[in-house]
């Protein structure tokens, strides 16, 4: 936990190990192969994945969270303020995630103001369940859905509705970008950042700079602030330019 090589965070702040797909979006996961491989024997990951026949390994949906005080309290040793990357290798509203933990994140969240929490999700009805159950929440986070193409766009954007019609931040991450999505107008209100990045890898998927342009577009005619992570490349940020895109985050 620490410094992340994520472009539009500083830190990552890791807690849960384990997740289940949820989507297209989640073939080629980045965490379901790091906790299969390189991190197959750290505490958080050992037998969070299984392998298939053809060699992939694969999240097996079990959750294992670390209640510890030093995970718990990691942020509040960081005194300059950061952009902290909640669970970047989880999701924190997982169903197999008690709401009891995050609230114990939010616990933390509270006492360090200096910081600017990011929580991202695809289980976006349950973020909004919980920010719509929870009392004193913190505003020094940023609540984001991560949706790749229009379907999953059409199912999470709603839910951070919710969210920011309650008065706190929201952001979306389309990410990977595996096809394109349509901006509803409707949403414009809803959402004050967007990411937008194509898959990286090299079992990336199919991208095209047009749906980056029309992202971005969006961003521009509704003043909302916009990332642009990277095209589609081998390694992640290999490609990270746009034109138009001056990478604005919601600070």
């Amino acid at each position: 936990m620490g410094k992340t090589n994520i472009s539009w965070a500083t830190d990552a702040w890791n807690l849960i190990g384990g997740c289940s797909m949820q989507g297209a979006e989640c073939v080629n996961c980045y965490a379901m192969q790091m906790a299969g491989t390189r991190l197959s024997n750290h505490a958080l990951y050992r037998g969070m994945t299984r392998q298939t026949a053809a060699g992939k390994h694969v999240w097996t949906g079990d959750v294992r969270m670390d209640w510890s005080r030093e995970a718990l309290d990691q942020p509040k040793h960081w005194r300059k303020p950061r952009w902290i990357f909640v669970c970047s290798m989880a999701d924190l509203f997982h169903v197999k995630v008690p709401f009891a933990f995050v609230d114990a994140i939010m616990d933390t969240i509270r006492a360090t103001p200096q910081h600017t929490y990011l929580l991202l999700t695809k289980r976006s009805l349950r973020m909004a369940v919980y920010v719509q159950s929870a009392t004193n929440l913190p505003s020094n986070v940023i609540w984001g859905a991560s949706a790749g193409r229009h379907e999953t766009a059409q199912e999470r954007i709603p839910n951070l509705k919710t969210i920011h019609g309650l008065g706190h931040k929201t952001f979306v991450s389309y990410e990977p970008a595996i096809g394109p999505i349509d901006w509803q107008p409707e949403w414009a209100g809803a959402i004050d950042w967007i990411i937008c990045g194509a898959e990286s890898g090299n079992q990336r998927r199919c991208f095209e700079t047009a749906w980056a342009e029309s992202t971005r577009d969006f961003c521009l005619e509704n003043q909302i602030a916009f990332w642009f992570k990277q095209n589609s490349a081998r390694l992640p940020g290999q490609d990270d330019y746009l034109p138009g895109a001056n990478n604005t985050a919601w600070r």
